[in-house]
């Protein structure tokens, strides 16, 4: 099931971390960049640089939710699809689809998309 997933979904870029001394990456250049830089600070288990990149539009009710989400998360691995984009009023919008591969400590593993 999981590899019916990624296939489906045509994906270009991968980002597969190396745990044991995964390199910062702080890349803001584009929307792939940005995604792959937010996982490399879960993978860090700097969370406080993750939460930052969302912005105001935060993904949990608060800091204290979103690191518990990652409680058990050994390590992500993200795959990054193509990203599309289109503006309005001066803004750009991009929508980047991903998979995300979640290890977690007890030997489990997720697929979210």
């Amino acid at each position: 099931m999981r590899r019916l997933l990624l296939a489906c979904c045509s994906l270009a870029v991968v980002l597969s971390p190396s745990l044991a001394q995964e390199a910062y990456l702080d890349d803001r250049s584009s929307a792939p960049a940005l995604v792959k830089s937010l996982y490399n600070a879960i993978n860090r288990k700097e969370y406080g640089r993750a939460w930052d990149y969302f912005g105001p539009q935060k993904p949990a009710k608060d800091y204290d939710a979103f690191v518990a989400g990652y409680a058990n998360t050994k390590e992500v691995r993200v795959l990054v699809g193509d990203v599309s984009a289109e503006g309005a009023a001066g803004s750009t919008f991009y929508s980047v689809p991903v998979a995300i591969e979640a290890f977690n400590e007890d030997g489990s593993d997720s697929v979210f998309a």
